[in-house]
């Protein structure tokens, strides 16, 4: 018997990514705007505050636990990694086109280049030679890799949901805590 049946870790990250982004931008606005809560209403009675501080107090510490949960949900459901490994994949791609057309399509001894993976900051390929029992040879790319990744970084931001899905929420909320500290983001901006 699972202790958790039923629970779908989807369906939790989704509420978490919402819960998130609706007090990020609420603190964002409150911080920025300079609000205070005076008054509430509670069930048709006005109720006065006598420290509007504590109000300010009550949405840090609840934007700080959204932020936890936000943090674990993701954690989950491989958030992050799923970004990271679609940044890698289409910088390997890009570092097999290249291996490809400088090492392949111009040297007749070669017939093909395989990727061996990446491997920390570096990937590999195995050139194939032309006839059987030839010496095979390897391509290490260390700073083409990075270069590709850092190219990657901004393809997949900008044509992939794997930024605005996992990372976008937390843009929302270091500009809330930069807000919350007192740096003022968004007055910069305005």
């Amino acid at each position: 018997m699972q202790i958790n049946e039923g629970y779908d870790r989807h369906a939790f990250f989704y509420k978490q990514r919402r819960n998130l982004i609706v007090v990020s931008l609420f603190v964002t606005f409150y911080e920025a705007a300079s609000l205070e809560i005076e008054r509430i209403n509670i069930l048709g009675n006005q109720t006065e505050i006598g420290r509007p501080e504590v109000i300010s107090f009550a949405l840090t510490l609840a934007f700080i636990y959204f932020v936890w949960r936000y943090y674990t949900a993701c954690r989950e459901v491989n958030g992050i990694q799923t970004f990271i490994w679609a940044c890698r994949e289409w910088a390997e791609q890009k570092c097999e086109v290249y291996t490809r057309k400088v090492h392949v399509d111009n040297d007749p001894r070669y017939k093909e280049a395989r990727c061996m993976g990446a491997r920390g900051p570096e990937v590999e390929f195995r050139l194939v030679p032309q006839r059987d029992g030839d010496q095979e040879s390897r391509v290490r790319f260390r700073q083409r890799y990075w270069y590709y990744f850092g190219l990657a970084i901004a393809h997949v931001t900008l044509r992939t949901s794997n930024f605005s899905g996992y990372l976008l929420p937390y843009l929302f909320a270091a500009v809330a805590a930069l807000e919350i500290l007192g740096v003022g983001v968004v007055s910069l901006l305005v």
